[in-house]
């Protein structure tokens, strides 16, 4: 952010030094002290027809007449502003103080840039916050959120997880959004015994989910809602069997529950136990003490 700082300081004092010298409008000779043009008077005329001035004096004339830019003039002047602000809030050490009494626009340009207290001041109290942030803040907000969460190689930030769960809360997602970060945010798995008799007729397994690392948002809320409605968890093993030899089974086996959103701490999940069905496959094929492998998906 410092970086960012110097270099709005160092473009605006370039604009405005360019603003302040202008641009070229004509060429010729024209009075240095009120900028007529002394075109058509004698090579030795004393005086400035216009203001008097003392033409044999050195500088007296000059050959360009240029124009200040005000548009470039305002420009370096915001730019300068801009920097020094950044600049003031990096320096004096009280982001978070300085971020509460600014205005949003000003603020969401600051996360913009990179400036990381800005982004906690929007996590921490402007998602709730009441009037709420524009739509097309939301929408920028929602974007950078479920992009962050579905490349997987980057870090998660759970300031990500809060924009969100709010926005979920607050029916702001699409449904693709909704699909797309609800299948980040389970991890599921299931165990299965360590041991089986050879021979068995049933093999148990429990099917468990919890709420990834990807999800996680700076505040806990509980069961939560898709808009108005309650947003529910649904599990189904759709196939399980042995991978050698080959053997499958299909089960009804379900698990549902609320959809909870948890904070940084301690993940939440639940779980389901079902039996896999093993009287079809062929144990004579297997010596007793090998290893088989059990799959489900």
């Amino acid at each position: 952010m410092l970086i960012i700082a110097l270099a709005l300081l160092l473009l605006g004092l370039a604009l405005l030094l360019v603003a302040l010298r202008g641009r070229i409008v004509d060429r010729g000779s024209f009075c240095r002290r009120c900028r007529f043009d002394l075109a058509g008077l004698a090579p030795d005329a004393p005086a400035c027809p216009e203001c008097g001035g003392d033409l044999a004096a050195p500088n007296a004339s000059r050959p360009t007449l240029r124009r200040r830019r005000p548009i470039v003039l305002a420009l370096g002047i915001v730019l300068l502003l801009s920097g020094g602000t950044l600049m003031g809030i990096i320096v004096s050490n009280n982001q978070a103080r300085v971020m509460a009494v600014l205005p949003d626009r000003i603020v969401l340009t600051l996360h913009a840039l990179g400036m990381d207290a800005a982004f906690t001041d929007i996590a921490t109290s402007r998602l709730v916050r009441k009037p709420p942030l524009s739509d097309d803040a939301w929408d920028d907000l929602i974007a950078n959120a479920i992009a962050h969460q579905q490349d997987i190689s980057t870090l998660w930030d759970p300031r990500h997880g809060e924009v969100l769960a709010n926005a979920l809360v607050d029916g702001r997602l699409t449904q693709e959004q909704a699909s797309a970060y609800v299948r980040l945010a389970i991890d599921s798995a299931a165990d299965f015994p360590e041991t089986l008799r050879h021979g068995a007729t049933i093999a148990g397994l429990n099917v468990r989910h919890t709420n990834s690392a990807r999800i996680a948002a700076l505040n806990r809320f509980g069961a939560v809602n898709y808009g108005p409605e309650k947003l529910r968890l649904w599990m189904t093993i759709t196939r399980a069997g042995t991978v050698d030899p080959d053997y499958e089974a299909q089960l009804n086996s379900t698990y549902g529950g609320m959809f909870t959103v948890p904070d940084t701490g301690p993940r939440t999940g639940g779980g389901s136990d079902a039996q896999l069905p093993l009287e079809e496959l062929d144990w004579s094929k297997i010596e007793p003490n090998s290893e088989i492998t059990l799959i489900v998906e």
